[in-house]
């Protein structure tokens, strides 16, 4: 599949004058998952809709972890799906403190201090007592953390554009948008189930 992404990267030039990309003949598998012509049209019961977009964020999970550039190099983070997850929310909320980190993740306070603890031990995370409040343990990542999160950033961009280079500055606008507001119903909706549970 990588092959029809390289083949895509003959320039044309899109209604704007950006430069698009062409794509080459879909394979047989990507047709399958576009065949859904009714409810891609808006056309399709509520049912029919729900089925489709779990089909493509099947699809679309499936191609991001098996296709990837070929001038990217195996890097390997040695941690696990949850570690890293850990690792990326003190990336977004320097200083934070277990119990916000627990919160963040979704987690106990145990379970996240059981995560922290593996990080510190592999040098990627610090705690550090809070300056004011000797009582407090803040969260921050080590400079081998910082290091190894600005090469997976790295990586996923030259990962992500392999994919949005085929799509025009409108296609991606237009997908973003509808991301970010599916993101605010997810967020919305977890909100309402704390609240209620």
């Amino acid at each position: 599949m990588l092959a029809t992404f390289e083949k895509a990267k003959q320039s044309k030039k899109a209604k704007t004058g950006e430069p698009g990309l062409r794509l080459a003949k879909e394979p047989s598998h990507r047709k399958r998952i576009l065949a859904h012509d009714d409810s891609r049209d808006g056309q399709g019961t509520p049912a029919e809709e729900a089925e489709r977009i779990g089909e493509l964020f099947f699809h679309i999970g499936r191609v991001f972890r098996d296709v990837k550039p070929k001038a990217l190099k195996p890097f390997d983070y040695n941690l696990t799906m949850a570690q890293g997850r850990c690792l990326w929310a003190i990336t977004k909320s320097e200083n934070c403190t277990l119990r916000e980190l627990s919160k963040s993740l979704g987690v106990t306070p145990s379970t996240a201090s059981e995560l922290v603890d593996a990080l510190v031990r592999a040098q990627l995370v610090q705690r550090e007592t809070d300056h004011y409040d000797r009582r407090v343990v803040r969260l921050h990542l080590a400079k081998k953390g910082h290091q190894l999160f600005a090469k997976h950033k790295e990586q996923q961009h030259a990962h992500f554009r392999l994919f949005l280079d085929c799509l025009t500055k409108e296609q991606r606008h237009t997908m973003l948008g509808a991301l970010e507001q599916l993101n605010d119903v997810i967020y919305q909706v977890e909100a309402a189930g704390k609240e209620t549970g």
